[in-house]
């Protein structure tokens, strides 16, 4: 490293200790060099590379001009260093540069071959977004093996569409030669490429393979890869498996996947589902879409009225009242704008919201928009209501209500459940209203658990329940215990109802 100062050195030894960086001296040392020294220097860049695994060297030297950067990680290389995958690929990626310095590629070639599908020669290759230039196969196979290796490749001056065709060659390419466990960074690595109509193939391989024998494994790195892709699309596909799928190992990765991944992008799965409603259907198919649509949403509304979930007016405005589908099936549902006065409560006639007495109203802006519980309402108000709905789509207003004031006396109300003989199928039930199974010891699990509303209600049984089809073996429920900081009358009235079902 001729040509480099004493005084850089001692900067970068000051920071370095056992091969790790302090974050903070390490900056304060950077910011030093940066006031003295010419970054684009390659004696810098070599020596900035004995720390470049730390995050604050990587930002700065992916900074630079890729040709001063292969020079001086060509001198690196020339002693003992190998620095990360990712800045000798931003070293390599420079369209500009046609020849590559081969002591770069072979640092990041490595030793072990790339698995056949995954073979620079049959992948294609992406295309640069500003030059039009397609990436070389050097280029490529750096940026494949970073992949593999779990980094992440300078993407951001390809186009999206040619890494959508990059990442869907690889995942696909991965299921064709077998779907070889130690290759799953093929599915996971290039997720975030993936396009939505990857997403929806994925989707249907996943459901495809979940239910056959040794295959169930291929078909949870397929849901986690829907859950790395961070797009609304991935998510509708997560949540459908986690609603429909029968392959319990599969659906219950798919609902855990999609609730990580929905927190993290801030979506409420309702809002979600209901964004995704279809609008029309192809020829033929208009009565089975609306059937479907209609039950599905009007499954969400009562589960909203349960759970307390809103709509934002917003969302209330576009997903309910402008839906050619989710329009008419919210007819005759009683809803309420809350604002920081006194509910506004509505039902939707046509194209107009009324209220009790059937005159026109409007919810005020800004509002949330909820699904009424009738243990919500006065006894005159529900009265009232039930006459002017007596139809509804779900039961609302005419829903079964206990009125439990503590947690004592919704313990007393389900005491007789215990010694009660009841089956699977039963028990599989309470799984749609939102009860969670518990431990699944030998295949089988005696718990079901519902949390609602801060309060938490635990389902015991004997001998438990055996996840393998066919084994319906009978179960005697042992008792319910209820866990509750505050009473919660609608949450305990809702627990007794589900439990009723029983």
């Amino acid at each position: 490293m001729s040509g480099l100062t004493a005084k850089l050195a001692k900067d970068l030894d000051d920071c370095i200790i056992e091969n790790f960086a302090d974050q903070i001296e390490l900056e304060t040392a950077l910011a030093r060099i940066e006031k003295r020294e010419d970054l684009a220097n390659p004696a810098v860049i070599a020596a900035l590379a004995t720390c470049a695994d730390c995050a604050p060297v990587q930002k700065r030297l992916g900074n630079l001009p890729a040709a001063a950067l292969r020079e001086g990680l060509g001198i690196a290389l020339a002693g003992t260093l190998r620095p990360p995958a990712a800045l000798l690929a931003r070293a390599l990626h420079d369209g500009a540069a046609r020849s590559v310095d081969a002591k770069l590629v072979l640092a990041v070639k490595g030793k072990k071959p790339l698995p056949a599908f995954a073979n620079p020669d049959r992948l294609p290759a992406p295309v640069h977004a500003k030059t039009k230039q397609v990436m070389t196969r050097d280029e490529l196979e750096v940026f494949v093996r970073i992949l593999v290796a779990g980094g992440e490749p300078p993407t951001e001056d390809y186009t999206p569409a040619s890494l959508a065709a990059l990442g869907r060659a690889l995942v696909l390419g991965w299921l064709a030669f077998g779907g070889d466990p130690k290759h799953r960074w093929a599915a996971l690595a290039p997720a975030p490429f993936f396009d939505d109509a990857t997403a929806r193939d994925l989707a249907a391989y996943a459901v495809e393979l979940a239910p056959r024998v040794a295959m169930f494994s291929k078909a949870q790195v397929l849901v986690d890869a829907l859950g790395v892709m961070d797009s609304r699309v991935a998510l509708g596909e997560l949540l459908a498996i986690a609603t429909k799928l029968r392959t319990r190992s599969v659906q219950t990765r798919a609902r855990a996947v999609f609730d990580a991944a929905a927190k993290r992008m801030g979506v409420k799965e309702h809002d979600l589902a209901d964004k995704l409603m279809p609008t029309k259907a192809r020829p033929g198919e208009e009565i089975k879409v609306i059937k479907t649509t209609a039950k599905a949403f009007v499954k969400r509304l009562e589960q909203r009225m349960v759970e307390s979930i809103t709509f934002s007016l917003r969302d209330f405005i576009e997903d309910v009242l402008q839906h050619p589908i989710a329009h008419p099936a919210a007819a005759n549902v009683l809803f309420a704008a809350k604002t920081k006065g006194k509910p506004l409560l509505f039902t939707i006639v046509g194209d107009a919201l009324q209220d009790v007495t059937g005159t026109l109203v409007a919810a005020p802006a800004p509002s949330e928009i909820s699904v009424v519980h009738p243990i919500e309402l006065s006894t005159k108000q529900l009265a009232d209501w039930k006459q002017r709905l007596p139809v509804q789509p779900f039961a609302q207003l005419a829903r079964p209500l206990e009125h439990l004031a503590t947690t004592k006396a919704l313990l007393r109300h389900v005491h007789d459940l215990r010694g009660k003989i009841t089956t699977p199928r039963k028990l599989f039930g309470l799984e749609g209203l939102g009860w969670k199974r518990g431990a699944t010891p030998g295949g089988r699990f005696n718990e079901l658990a519902r949390e609602l509303h801060g309060v938490t209600a635990t389902l015991s049984f004997v001998p438990g329940v055996f996840l393998v089809p066919g084994m319906t073996t009978d179960q005697r429920l042992e008792g319910v215990s209820i866990v509750a900081n505050k009473p919660q009358p609608l949450a305990f009235s809702e627990i007794a109802r589900e439990l009723a079902l029983l």
